[in-house]
């Protein structure tokens, strides 16, 4: 039978240079069992070597037990007392240069947003009858939708459509249809039907585009003709040959020949 004698490694002396060389290796944990004994021993005897252990222990963090701490954590812990003597000193460590980068583009981006003007959110709703948003039939029990620029609205003979919001609102009585060109500026493509308008309104018909300023106006739109009224305010009547103002009380009549 064989038996197998495991011999005692006798711990070799470290000088004072090998010693303080080796100390950044023991915090990071590279050194071997047998180096770590080697340089406790001398550490043990050295006195001057032993102060020095001492100040970059303080620096890399607290050593546990075993005399060993990872290299990324006595980063961290040396970073972090860094930052503090920076702050016991009164003075701010500068910002990385990717916050930096972010941060101004950032900034002008919620600026430019603040500036942006909001589109207003006009709602329509059935005061009687049904009507089509779209490819949806609502009816007058239905809450009030939100409309965005391109629905198509359509009432029966029936219906009372009310296309409103806190500054402005427009009538559809009867049977009739419109399109919403732009819901922040007030602006509608009027197909036939009887409309009836409050507040800064501009209308695109098939005989020239509508201007109301403020005030009221009628219009009553049909396949070949129509008219117009200024109830009150001031309103615009534009077309390819020219612009007039509108006279309240004074009917405008729409045909083939204006």
């Amino acid at each position: 039978m064989f038996f197998l004698r495991s011999k005692l490694v006798p711990t070799s002396a470290l000088d004072c240079a090998a010693a303080l060389s080796a100390l950044p290796k023991l915090f990071s944990g590279e050194l071997e069992l047998a180096q770590q004994r080697s340089l406790r021993a001398h550490l043990n005897t050295c006195a001057t070597c032993k102060a020095e252990y001492v100040s970059q222990s303080h620096t890399a963090g607290a050593i546990g037990r075993d005399g060993r701490v990872g290299r990324a954590e006595a980063e961290r812990v040396a970073r972090r007392r860094r930052l503090a003597a920076l702050a016991r000193a009164g003075h701010e460590p500068r910002p990385r240069l990717w916050v930096r980068t972010l941060v101004v583009p950032a900034f002008l981006i919620v600026l430019l947003a603040r500036q942006q003007p909001q589109e207003v959110a006009a709602q329509v709703e059935a005061q009687l009858g049904s009507y089509r948003l779209g490819e949806r039939t609502l009816a007058a029990q239905h809450k009030p939708q939100r409309v965005q620029r391109g629905d198509q609205l359509h009432t029966d003979e029936s219906g009372l459509l009310r296309v409103f919001d806190e500054h402005s609102e427009l009538r559809l009585a009867g049977a009739g249809s419109l399109v919403v060109e732009s819901p922040a500026q007030h602006r509608y493509l009027l197909g036939v039907g009887r409309f009836e308008a409050r507040g800064a309104h501009v209308f695109t018909t098939r005989w020239g585009v509508f201007e109301l300023g403020h005030g009221e106006l009628e219009v009553e739109l049909g396949a070949s003709g129509g008219r117009v009224l200024l109830r009150s305010g001031a309103a615009e009547f534009v077309r390819a040959s020219g612009a007039c103002l509108l006279a309240p009380g004074e009917p405008l009549e729409l045909g083939a020949g204006l």
